[in-house]
């Protein structure tokens, strides 16, 4: 049974160590951007003695140094995004605006960057484990698995409803309802099945849960419960508009920073299906980051797809120690 309270409570992150070069300072930046050679010195060293990453947090009087065909962008805590070209070495400041070295502003809404910056910066430190304390795995039994949406936002009031099975059934019969009853139940021979446009509207705002039954002659199976809420059109609006400013951004679409603000801006207006395509991206993009994975994990959480939410959690710690 789905418990989004819960769910979203116990994913927490306890420190177990701390990095002495990181021990109480306050990150003020994060690499969100890395092609070829870029490289890091700390507290003001002219010794370039650490491999930047997607996720290296920057503290105030660090350098990012970029070697020749290179290139980076920092992500700052006030969401001031700056790029960096080839050959450059910067003074990392609390502020986009006192650092040095010859960096170029990256114009992005701060609404969008806003988010990025609580998911990327407002975290407890270096050396820390994720701990899933308190979550329970999911039946590893399980033979009707909700896909979409699980527990997330959509935009349409006709949403496409997909689930896996991994047994064979002759019907599968889905259900949709509130905390008042059923409103509407479909059927379906294949794993997916569209919300009619002529079944009971779809309110903006409203809580809707969801849950397959899969039937053969003599048996029937269920899947959990699942959540989903239509987007009112003034959040969709706000959407689009935000994706638009990122779209004429002089951000590459496939660039680090890309994946990381839409899919910040995603998780954040509640489309973790949409946001956890973007860090998917992301940890694709940049497999051997922790951040990347985390992010990941995190929208895996919210979801309530627990078992993949500690897979990929492991690995961000992996990855950290």
């Amino acid at each position: 049974m789905f418990n989004p309270p819960i769910l979203a409570l116990a994913f927490f992150l306890l420190t177990v160590t701390t990095q002495a070069l990181g021990q109480g300072l306050e990150r003020v930046a994060v690499l969100t951007e890395v092609q070829g050679e870029v490289m890091f010195a700390r507290g003001g060293s002219d010794t370039f003695s650490g491999t930047g990453e997607f996720g290296t947090p920057l503290y105030a009087n660090d350098r990012v140094r970029t070697g020749e065909s290179a290139s980076a962008s920092i992500l700052y805590s006030n969401g001031d995004l700056l790029a960096i070209g080839a050959k450059r070495s910067i003074l990392i400041s609390d502020t986009a605006a006192g650092s040095t070295g010859g960096a170029s502003r990256i114009e992005v809404d701060y609404r969008v960057s806003s988010s990025a910056v609580s998911l990327a910066l407002h975290r407890s430190g270096d050396g820390e484990i994720a701990a899933l304390s308190g979550l329970r795995s999911a039946d590893e039994r399980a033979i009707i698995s909700i896909i979409s949406p699980s527990n997330s936002a959509v935009r349409s009031s006709t949403p496409l409803l997909s689930w896996t099975a991994s047994e064979t059934f002759s019907l599968f019969r889905v259900r949709v309802f509130t905390s008042a009853g059923i409103i509407w139940e479909g059927e379906s021979t294949s794993t997916n099945l569209v919300y009619p446009s002529d079944a009971p509207a779809l309110n903006a705002g409203v809580d809707y849960f969801w849950q397959v039954f899969g039937e053969n002659l003599l048996d029937v199976e269920r899947s959990e419960i699942f959540r989903f809420r239509v987007l009112p059109s003034e959040a969709l609006d706000a959407i689009s508009d935000a994706e638009k400013n990122l779209a004429t951004s002089n951000m590459e679409a496939s660039s680090g920073s890309y994946h990381l603000l839409l899919g910040s801006l995603y998780a954040k207006s509640g489309l973790l299906g949409d946001a956890e395509l973007e860090f998917k991206a992301l940890v694709e993009k940049y497999p051997g980051s922790a951040l990347a994975h985390e992010l990941l994990a995190k929208v895996y959480a919210d979801m309530g797809q627990i078992d993949l939410a500690m897979k990929v959690f492991r690995k961000a710690t992996a990855i950290a120690n």
